[in-house]
């Protein structure tokens, strides 16, 4: 049995709606991380892997215990950073996560993986101390396709960036991952970029493009 990680010097508490990506993004600003070494910390990622995979975004699987531990969440408080919890209500979620092969039912197909939409006003939070500090929740529906509204601040998602016009969350190379970083680049570049300058539009916590 693998041994668990210690708990991170400080938590912070999941915003309603707030996906994985997000939470790590805003604790990883309050900890003074990268998200990659954040990952590494949490158990999302291993020493030698060159990425984390977005099919956390489906569910923690056998790394919840260790993430949970770490970021000193309840299970079902990292549960619900996830789409698990929306299995009976989307059942693509159901035959994504059930062990056939990939080719059969690929999550690329009714999941953004390779981006997100987001909501402006849900970005720049509520005025919170903690949310002016960090930033608001990137949640984790604005990644189904059939979501395109948000309900809160009713009004459209956006999926481009108003200043670079590039997708939020997006990176250059093929593939699904959590969030568009490389181990060797630090929060404010996008992977496969050449080492270009990410835009810091997005989040006030300004970790990602």
């Amino acid at each position: 049995m693998s041994r668990l990680p210690e708990p991170l010097p400080r938590a912070l508490a999941p915003l309603p709606g707030e996906g994985l990506p997000g939470l790590t993004l805003r604790l990883a600003h309050r900890l003074d991380l990268s998200p990659t070494m954040l990952f590494a910390r949490t158990g999302l990622q291993t020493s030698t892997a060159s990425y984390t995979s977005a099919r956390l975004l489906l569910g923690l699987g056998d790394r919840l215990t260790a993430f949970a531990q770490a970021t000193q969440l309840t299970p079902a408080e990292a549960a619900r950073l996830t789409l698990a919890p929306d299995t009976e209500r989307y059942p693509s979620i159901a035959m994504s996560l059930h062990p056939r092969p990939k080719r059969f039912f690929p999550y690329g197909l009714w999941v953004f993986t390779s981006f997100t939409r987001y909501c402006p006003h849900c970005l720049a939070g509520d005025g919170s101390m903690i949310q002016q500090r960090h930033g608001g929740p990137w949640k984790i529906r604005w990644r189904l396709p059939v979501i395109f509204i948000c309900q809160d601040h009713q009004t459209f998602l956006r999926d481009g960036c108003p200043r670079c016009h590039r997708s939020a969350h997006a990176f250059d190379q093929a593939g699904s991952r959590l969030l568009p970083l490389s181990p060797s680049r630090p929060p404010g570049h996008r992977a496969g970029a050449s080492h270009r300058p990410g835009c810091r539009t997005h989040s006030k916590s300004t970790l990602i493009s």
